[in-house]
């Protein structure tokens, strides 16, 4: 009797132990993702602040909107890994 029991508490101390390792797992795996999506916004918005400096240097000098050449948003995915 006293055997048994020691085995169904082994086996939930088993379980327990794995569930509590699942949500470890899932909190850093969300705090990546939180950091990785605020780091994103960062540079977007240094992104963007770049944008408006090239379109007001444009229209200060009168040139045309077509010749700002970093609009692309190439370089700034590959800043980061996403």
């Amino acid at each position: 009797m006293n055997f048994s029991l020691n085995i169904i508490n082994n086996n939930l101390i088993r379980k327990i132990f794995f569930y509590k390792n699942i949500n470890v797992f899932k909190k850093i795996v969300s705090v990546i993702i939180h950091e990785k999506f605020v780091v994103f916004k960062k540079l977007f918005l240094l992104y963007l602040k770049n944008i408006e400096k090239n379109i007001f240097r444009i229209n200060k000098n009168n040139y045309f909107l077509n010749n700002i050449s970093n609009l692309n948003l190439n370089n700034l995915f590959n800043k980061i890994n996403l």
